[in-house]
Formats: structure tokens, sequence, C-alpha cells
């Protein structure tokens, strides 16, 4: 499928309003996450040339590439199915936060959009409930902290 046709189909759905309502909040932000995700691993690429970051860039392509019927239809389907591009932003933070700190800046403020997202605007973050941690996106969570310190 050709890359971010997947978000459109998801867009179109959310303002014909026959996406989920719960998730359409979600359906819109989440998208602008992931390309901006995807924007700092091309980003990582240039200015590193690494193994890692290559793979975050495929990664993130795979990413904008999911399609609505399989993937996008319930939003944290595609929470799960995206895991692996903030995975790798993360450990691009870790190995170059002290050589590259405009890359190191741009994760953490990626990062911090995602915390953002996971505890206000997640379908499974606004329910609450003492269930925050069950979120997909909560388990790298310390690992962030770590990439920061």
């Amino acid at each position: 499928m050709p890359p971010f046709t997947g978000f459109a189909e998801l867009f179109s759905a959310v303002l014909r309003n026959t996406h989920a309502g719960s998730d359409a909040g979600a359906a819109i932000v989440y998208p602008i996450l992931l390309t901006l995700a995807s924007l700092v691993a091309l980003m990582a690429l240039f200015r590193t040339r690494s193994a890692i970051a290559a793979a975050t860039c495929a990664y993130a392509a795979i990413a904008v590439s999911l399609n609505y019927g399989k993937i996008w239809m319930h939003v944290p389907s595609g929470e799960r199915g995206t895991i692996e591009l903030f995975l790798g932003l993360l450990l691009l933070a870790i190995i170059y936060h002290k050589e590259d700190s405009v890359l190191s800046r741009r994760i953490r403020w990626l990062w911090s959009a995602l915390a953002v997202y996971i505890f206000l605007i997640s379908p499974q973050g606004r329910r609450g409930k003492g269930r925050a941690s069950a979120h997909p996106l909560m388990s790298l969570r310390v690992a962030s902290a770590f990439a920061e310190s």
C-alpha cells in the first residue's frame, strides 16, 4: 500500500463520522506523531548514517504504509503495530545523546509529545482505571527516562 494511504482513509472515516467516536482524537493525533517520528528517523539517518537509523527508517516506512482495514480501524492496533519505530528512536537517543544534541533534543521532544498522547488522548490513557501501564507504548516509559539521563 502506498505510504499515508491508511492515514488518509482514517482521517476520512473520522470526518465522515464512521470511525469509533472514542478513538477520534487518537485517530487524528497518533498519525501526526508517526509522521513526525518518521521525519526524525530520516534526520537521524542523514546525521548518523548508522544501521540503527536505517532500520528505524525502515520501520517508519512500514508504519506509514499500514492500511485502514487491518490496522487503523482500531487505533490501539496501530499503536501496537508501530512500536518498533519509537523503540528505534529510543535506541538512537541512547546511543547518540552526547554526540548529537540536536538529534537527541528532537527525540526527547517527540517522546514528550508521545507521553502527552498516551496519558491525555489515547483511548487506553483516557479510560484510566489504574491501567495506564497496560498501554502498549507505556512499557517503553522507563527506557525513555533512561535515555534522558
